[in-house]
């Protein structure tokens, strides 16, 4: 099975939250040094969607 790409996981891990997602912006790889995934969600998010997120293999940092 092919692995998803950090969209596909992040979205992942904020709806199986049941967080709604607003907005997502996101810098390419590949004409970046620093790529950035941006999401923006309705409402609060727990400390266990911010865990979850951080042990993606694609994270290298989360900024709140």
């Amino acid at each position: 099975a092919r692995e998803k790409g950090i969209v596909g996981a992040a979205v992942g891990v904020i709806t199986g939250h049941n967080l709604n997602i607003r907005q997502i912006f996101v810098t390419d790889p590949e004409l970046s040094a620093e790529p950035k995934l941006v999401i923006i969600v309705d409402g609060e998010i727990d400390g266990s969607v911010i865990s979850e997120i951080r042990r993606l293999p694609q994270v290298r940092q989360v900024i709140l």
